[in-house]
């Protein structure tokens, strides 16, 4: 399993996981706010790639790949 000191850490926000999922901004925002709940954030902080890759079950790396198009 790839640790964070091989992945760049990057700031998600709602337009990504829409991108990402294929779906809605408001269905976006509404994952967005799970994510922050799952992790006791509140609704000012930021939600970081790896965090929201382990949300969904997926690997990082594989979380940067579909982002990136590639």
């Amino acid at each position: 399993m790839a640790t964070t000191t091989d992945i760049a850490l990057r700031i998600i926000d709602a337009r990504d996981l829409a991108d990402l999922t294929k779906s809605s901004m408001s269905t976006a925002y509404t994952l967005l706010k799970s994510i922050r709940k799952h992790y006791g954030k509140e609704s000012h902080q930021l939600v970081l790639n790896t965090e929201a890759a382990a949300y969904l079950g997926i690997e990082v790396r594989a979380f940067e790949r579909i982002l990136n198009g590639v």
